[in-house]
C-alpha cells in the first residue's frame, strides 16, 4: 500500500500477499486504526470525483482533530474531509499485482 503523508516522498507499506487490516464487527463508538472513533457503520460512499466507487458497507470515523474519514472493506481509507473545511482527499487509483497486493495512491 502506498500512502502520501504530506512530505516529499510516499511511504510504502506491506509485502506480497499482505492483507488489509479491518476491525472485526465494528460498531459505533469503537476506536480503530489507532485513533479514529467510528461514528457510523454500513454506509455507502458514493462514487468519488476520481470516478472510483461507489463503496458499500463502509465505516465513517472521526480523527481527534475532527477530520472525517471513510473506510471501505478491502480498500482502506477512500475519502477524507478536513474539519477546517479546507478540502480533503479521495482515492485516486487502485492497482492489483499478480500477488493481489493493493497499491493506493491518494489525491489531494
Amino acid at each position: 500500500m502506498k500512502y502520501w503523508g504530506g512530505g516529499a516522498t510516499n511511504d510504502v507499506y506491506g509485502k506480497d500477499n499482505a492483507v488489509l487490516m479491518w476491525p472485526k464487527n465494528p460498531k459505533v463508538g469503537d476506536i480503530v486504526f489507532r485513533d479514529v472513533t467510528i461514528v457510523e457503520t454500513g454506509i455507502t460512499v458514493p462514487q468519488l470525483s476520481t470516478g472510483l466507487g461507489p463503496f458499500a458497507n463502509c465505516l465513517k470515523g472521526v480523527e481527534p482533530d475532527g477530520d472525517i474519514c471513510y473506510y471501505a472493506p478491502n480498500f482502506g481509507q477512500v475519502k477524507k474531509v478536513y474539519s477546517d473545511q479546507s478540502g480533503g482527499w479521495e482515492l485516486k487509483e487502485i492497482f492489483y499485482t499478480k500477488s493481489k497486493v493493493v497499491v493506493i495512491p491518494l489525491s489531494d
